[in-house]
């Protein structure tokens, strides 16, 4: 099936091991067969099966841990385009399966948006992306797919997808963040980027986060502060809290971003900008941004071990 966009973003359902990757290795090799290199993001240990599979079957793919690169969702979108970056005037193919059991619930939502994100950040580019989606997930994780993928195949047909909503981006906007837990350590307003860092130091060796993670997520608070003391219109509101597992640092003021990829994209060498939020998805585990009229909120996750 053809459409009107050099981008293909399909959703493909998969209820077996065998199913998920038949189709993953067909997809790749038609994609061979037609001069397309191919990225292949699954997590472990399907990932494993299916580099054993395409060795067997002397195909090649760059394959890669989604649970690494996609383990903030708000990184796929650079590395997708690093890889389609690295084949200048070629088409590519890639798979991504940004889901899958065991995703929290925040960030199978934060997936989610970046299924909807795809379909703005690659509109006019030469790349086939293939997600797949396993049957069992609960039914508003596959709700959503419909509502992300211009096109679904299902039973091996591929069809446009009545569900798709160009505009689903206002819809995911809509879903708020929980509020702040009212016990959350508070520094109103953080615009003494110096202070913050040396009240941000206890809260983390509190929390038992400490060592390189604490440093990058000092790094990715700061770079959140000071955007919005640069362009939010004033200092941050920040706030810092423990959930199961990890920490949680929120940063609050009242500027608005507009780019809906903001963060999303590698900064170009030559650009004064955007590099902040970029740095600091790279560097947390899982980031929320919420902006509009009212302001802009991001969270900024980090696991603790133990």
């Amino acid at each position: 099936m053809t459409t009107t966009h050099r981008l293909r973003h399909q959703a493909f359902y998969y209820s077996s091991d065998g199913q998920l990757l038949d189709t993953v290795t067909r997809f790749v090799e038609e994609g061979l067969e037609e001069g397309e290199p191919a990225m292949v993001a699954l997590p472990e240990p399907s990932l494993g099966r299916l580099r054993f599979r395409l060795l067997e079957r002397e195909a090649t793919a760059w394959l890669v841990d989604m649970r690494e690169v996609g383990r903030n969702p708000a990184c796929i979108i650079s590395a997708i385009q690093d890889f389609v970056d690295t084949h200048p005037g070629r088409r590519t193919r890639m798979v991504g399966e940004p889901i899958w059991r065991g995703r929290t619930p925040r960030e199978t939502a934060e997936a989610t948006r970046h299924e909807a994100l795809i379909n703005l950040a690659f509109a006019d580019a030469e790349v086939s992306i293939l997600c797949p989606y396993d049957a069992a997930l609960d039914g508003r994780a596959i709700a959503c797919s419909h509502r992300t993928h211009p096109e679904l195949i299902r039973d091996g047909a591929c069809s446009g997808n009545p569900e798709f909503a160009a505009g689903e981006l206002a819809a995911l906007d809509a879903d708020p963040l929980p509020h702040a837990p009212d016990a959350a350590a508070t520094l109103s307003p953080a615009g003494d980027l110096g202070e913050l860092r040396r009240w941000l130091h206890p809260q983390f060796e509190a929390a038992g986060l400490i060592g390189d993670r604490a440093d990058d997520l000092t790094v990715a608070v700061n770079e959140a502060a000071g955007n919005a003391i640069l362009h939010g219109g004033g200092p941050a509101d920040v706030r810092v809290w423990r959930e199961p597992g990890r920490i949680v640092c929120e940063v609050a003021d009242a500027g608005r971003i507009d780019d809906p990829l903001a963060g999303r994209q590698r900064p170009a060498a030559e650009s004064a900008n955007g590099r902040g939020l970029w740095l600091a998805n790279q560097l947390c585990d899982l980031t929320e941004l919420r902006s509009g009229a009212s302001g802009t909120v991001l969270r900024l996750h980090m696991a603790v071990p133990g």
